[in-house]
């Protein structure tokens, strides 16, 4: 059988033979995973130009598909049928093509999954920054591309899939047209099964990128809301310290203040009492007993004077200590009111920053489940168009783009583009 002819049907005449497959692209972009294969399928073939399945491994390995192997005989048997033991090159192709196709999807989350891990530099390279105002926005990095089947209406992404599809629906019109109508049943039967292969992956493919994309969306809260607490840690820290050294500027302010204050005081310090008019009578007398020559006399009144002069004096020195003292404890008193003043007006300052963070924390868990809310809305209005393009697809045969393609992406740009500050 020739190898680019369809596989035969099972009770039937054999089919017409196809046009080969065209050469693979030689451009500089490196080809498709089905182009590889085409150019690596005659050393797998048979001699009759068929491929065993049992070899479609080593095919896949050899052009970098990594794949189960559930799925690969859920893609042969769509392909060439649940009992086939050996595939045509189209049929070959085609396999490879869906795989490598679902392969990519799996690559995709894969980095995906990667690209959404928290980096291990500063969390102030996690956001994207607008070129104006600065402005941080972080969810801008997770902004996807718009599902191809949107834009351009056709559920393949694959050449070889669809160059086999086109064959297999040529072949079923050929085989009606000639009363095959076993053959055409079963190659109409081989198009509903590649159409449904096909549905199912653009339905996994969407509902994976939204859950994908909602996850991303958390991710980045989180590594957000990290940053905004890190942020407010080291500002409340920040609040403290200067709060802390404010106090032990105060206290030595204050200290410094007491020692020069108590300095002055000393400095006042009485070194003669004032004599009283007792005193100065005494001294009197005593001048006009020693005039007089009565020096014994003279010298009593001299004693009596002295020792009335050191009473005064201690009496000088005592109301003198009494004022310092008084004086000491009013500025005390002062510097005291104004520690607590400090004290008072540092509390409030933290209330009112843990009040701020409070409230700014709140603001943006709302703006971020309001970003939910919109982006879920935008994922029911993705899924309502691809059942349409489906309903399209699948039941007319045939399914009109969008008018504007680009709707779902400048609303994803519109919405990753708030911030949550």
């Amino acid at each position: 059988m020739d190898g680019s002819a369809l596989p035969p049907v099972s009770g039937a005449s054999q089919p017409d033979a196809v046009e080969e497959m065209p050469e693979p692209s030689t451009s500089g972009v490196r080809p498709r995973a089905s182009e590889r294969a085409g150019d690596l399928y005659a050393e797998f073939a048979k001699e009759d130009g068929t491929m065993a399945v049992s070899a479609l491994g080593n095919l896949l390995a050899a052009v970098d598909i990594t794949t189960t192997p559930d799925n690969c005989k859920r893609f042969v048997a769509t392909v060439a049928g649940p009992n086939a033991d050996s595939m045509t090159k189209e049929q070959t192709l085609a396999v490879v093509g869906m795989l490598s196709a679902d392969a990519a999807q799996s690559l995709a989350a894969l980095r995906n999954e990667f690209s959404s891990a928290p980096s291990s530099t500063s969390l102030a390279g996690l956001s994207d920054t607008t070129s104006g105002g600065g402005q941080a926005r972080p969810f801008r990095r997770i902004l996807t591309k718009n599902r191809s089947y949107l834009e351009t209406g056709s559920l393949h992404v694959d050449e070889a899939v669809l160059q086999y599809m086109s064959k297999l629906e040529e072949h079923r019109r050929r085989c009606e047209a000639e009363g095959r109508y076993q053959e055409a049943k079963v190659a109409a039967k081989r198009l509903a099964d590649l159409r449904t292969a096909q549905v199912d992956r653009l339905r996994q493919e969407l509902a994976s990128n939204q859950v994908r994309e909602l996850e991303e969306v958390q991710a980045v809260f989180e590594e957000e809301t990290a940053k905004f607490h890190h942020i407010w840690d080291n500002r409340i820290k920040d609040y403290l310290a200067n709060m802390a050294k404010a106090v032990e500027e105060l206290k030595c302010s204050h200290t410094s203040q007491l020692a020069a204050y108590v300095e002055e005081l000393q400095r006042k310090r009485p070194t003669r009492a004032r004599p009283s008019r007792e005193y100065l009578a005494q001294r009197e007398v005593q001048d006009k007993l020693a005039k007089a020559q009565l020096y014994g006399r003279a010298t009593k009144v001299k004693n009596m004077a002295d020792e009335l002069y050191q009473a005064e004096m201690e009496t000088t020195l005592a109301a003198w200590e009494a004022e310092s003292k008084l004086k000491i404890a009013k500025l005390q008193a002062k510097q005291q009111t104004e520690y607590e003043v400090l004290q008072q007006r540092g509390a409030k300052g933290r209330d009112e920053l843990e009040l701020k963070r409070v409230a700014e924390t709140e603001r943006r868990t709302l703006r971020f489940r309001n970003i939910v809310s919109e982006l879920e809305q935008l994922h029911k209005l993705e899924l309502a168009h691809l059942e349409n393009f489906l309903d399209g697809q699948v039941l007319a045969g045939k399914a009109t783009p969008l008018k504007d393609p680009g709707a779902f992406r400048r609303k994803r740009e519109q919405l990753f583009s708030l911030t949550l500050n």
